[in-house]
Formats: C-alpha cells, sequence, structure tokens
C-alpha cells in the first residue's frame, strides 16, 4: 500500500537537517519566486513548495518505497468476540516502514501506536468521501505521552487511513503548525447559531404546540364551568381522552424541538472542527494517499483541498456550503 504524506516543515536547524536527509531542500527557490510575483502553481511545479491553510511553507514527501508491516496485523480480527485478541501495541516505527519521515523527524518512531479494533460508544463515526468507506473510527493524538489511538470497526485499510490522519497531528505538533481538534472544544459555545432550516422547523413546532395549547386551555375551561353534579369518574369520557392526547402531543413536540436543536448544535460543532486548519490538512493527507507521483504533481494540493471541502460540504469558515 502505497502512502503519500503532507509534511509541513518550518525553518528550524531540526527540520533542515530531515529536508536535506531526503534531498528537498529549504524553501530558498520558493521565496525568491514569490517575491518576483510568480503564481503558486509555477512555485509548486518548479520547487515543490506551496504555502497551507495557515499561509507557512510545505511541501509533500513521495514515500513510494514506504510499507506497513501488515503482518503485525494478522493476528488481530474485528470481532466483538471475547476470545478475539482486538488490539495492537507498539512504537510507531514498528508500524510503518518509512525512511524519509522517520529521517525527518527521528522522535517519530518512538511514538506509541495503540491500535484497537473494538468499536466503543466513544467511537466517532468515519467517512472517506474520497473511498466510498462509511463506517465508525476515531483516532486521537497525546503529545503528553507521545502516543497515537486509534479505534475502528472497519478494517485494516481504514484503520491506517486513521492513523495517518494522525500522524500528520504529530508532525503538526513537532512543527507547531495549525493543530487539530474535537467537536467537544465547541460545544461550551453558548451562542451556537442555528440553521435556517433548524429555525423553520422549530417555528411550525411552536405554531403546532400553540395551537393544541389553546385547544387545551378551551378544553380546561369547559372543565371549569360544570357543575359538580357533572363531574367525576366515567363522565365527560370524550373530553378527558382529548385532553390526556393533547397532553401527550404536546410533550412529544416539546421533545422533538429539544432534540432538534440538539442535533443541530452537534452539527455545528462538528462542522467547525471538520474547518479547523489542522483537520483539513489530515484529511487532505488521507485524500491524497493514493495518487501517484504523477497525479500529485498535476494536482496540487489545494485543489485537492477545494475538491474535499466541496464533497463533504463544508467551507473553511465551519459553514456548510
Amino acid at each position: 500500500m502505497k502512502l503519500f504524506t503532507q509534511i509541513p516543515v518550518n525553518m528550524t536547524k531540526k527540520a533542515e537537517v530531515g529536508i536535506k536527509a531526503i534531498g528537498v531542500g529549504d524553501t530558498g527557490s520558493a521565496e525568491k519566486m514569490e517575491r518576483e510575483g510568480r503564481s503558486r502553481e509555477d512555485i509548486w511545479n518548479e520547487t515543490g513548495w506551496y504555502r497551507g491553510v495557515d499561509g507557512k511553507w510545505r511541501f509533500e514527501i513521495d514515500d513510494g518505497k514506504s510499507k506497513l508491516r501488515l503482518g503485525l496485523f494478522s493476528k488481530y480480527k474485528f470481532s466483538t468476540s471475547p476470545n478475539i485478541r482486538r488490539s495492537f501495541e507498539g512504537r510507531l516505527g514498528d508500524v510503518l516502514v518509512h525512511p524519509h519521515i522517520f529521517n525527518a523527524y527521528p522522535e517519530l518512531r518512538d511514538w506509541k501506536v495503540d491500535i484497537s479494533f473494538d468499536v466503543g460508544p466513544d467511537t466517532w463515526g468515519y467517512v472517506d468521501h474520497h473511498t466510498g468507506l462509511v463506517g465508525r473510527a476515531s483516532g486521537l493524538t497525546d503529545p503528553a505521552t507521545m502516543s497515537i489511538r486509534v479505534s475502528s470497526g472497519l478494517g485494516v485499510e481504514p484503520t491506517i487511513r486513521t492513523l495517518i490522519h494522525e500522524m500528520q497531528h504529530v508532525i503538526q505538533e513537532i512543527e507547531d503548525f495549525s493543530q487539530g481538534g474535537n467537536p467537544g472544544n465547541f460545544r461550551r459555545d453558548r451562542n451556537i447559531p442555528l440553521s435556517e432550516s433548524t429555525r423553520e422547523n422549530i417555528k411550525s413546532i411552536d405554531e403546532e404546540i400553540a395551537d393544541l395549547k389553546k385547544e387545551e386551555d378551551s378544553i380546561s375551561e369547559y372543565f371549569r364551568a360544570l357543575p359538580d353534579s357533572k363531574k367525576g369518574v366515567g363522565k365527560n369520557v370524550d373530553e378527558t381522552r382529548r385532553m390526556n392526547t393533547l397532553r401527550y402531543r404536546i410533550q412529544e413536540l416539546k421533545d422533538k424541538k429539544q432534540c432538534v436543536q440538539k442535533t443541530d448544535k452537534k452539527k455545528y460543532c462538528f462542522d467547525k472542527y471538520l474547518s479547523l486548519p489542522g483537520e483539513m490538512e489530515a484529511r487532505l493527507v488521507q485524500r491524497r494517499l493514493d495518487m501517484n507521483r504523477k497525479q500529485r504533481k498535476d494536482e496540487p494540493p489545494w485543489v485537492t483541498m477545494d475538491k474535499m471541502l466541496q464533497d463533504e460540504n463544508i467551507s473553511p469558515t465551519g459553514k456548510t456550503t
């Protein structure tokens, strides 16, 4: 399986050493061309450099010779059976054969990797718009413990794609580039706007609740006006039944309203998460994974990014398009 990883590079001595090890060099030529007013297409075609979403220089490492030690996963299966071993723990350098990346960032070799083939309640939804894979997977990068955790119930390939996504976050951490995050980062926002369709839906619900309450009030008034002789068990059966139906429906609509609001806010948080520069870049890496050298040369990363965001119906501002 070929792996193409997009690497953001700063100009620290350490990063320069990594660049020289793979024969890419620094950004001098690209910066000179930029000062001369050359287009980003020209800069990309002639130097292989481009500016990422955050405006900083990047290049792509062609790792056609890299490979995954898939044999390590042969004894692990995607199963819920307690008799099946469902997790792998090791070092990133044990899982991935990739001298170019490890030459550029030697510390990556020693990052811990924990791959679980279970799908738990905290496992996130996974959609790969490029391959059409849909299921559940999640990844987590923890710089404090130098570890990557991946959980998937789809199979080896989607699991590895998630691993590559998390590796990009590690590189972002090393280079101090724009970071990723998770939807939970936005849930504390008390001013989360509702979408137009949700506002219309809520308006319709409120109008129906108002109409039902009018009828409920009318029946309540009817009961209050009844003499005691006409009140009691077994009397006014139709009115009582209707009152119970109204109250049930009103509560049902209130629950629906709350659910609609919660769902919309959850989508808002997820869209904001998807629009984080670090998350867009990590998904871009996944999107360009299967592209060969010519395809990557012919289609610059920013073009792939535009296609990806269009497929996802997401804009860089965090709003659906």
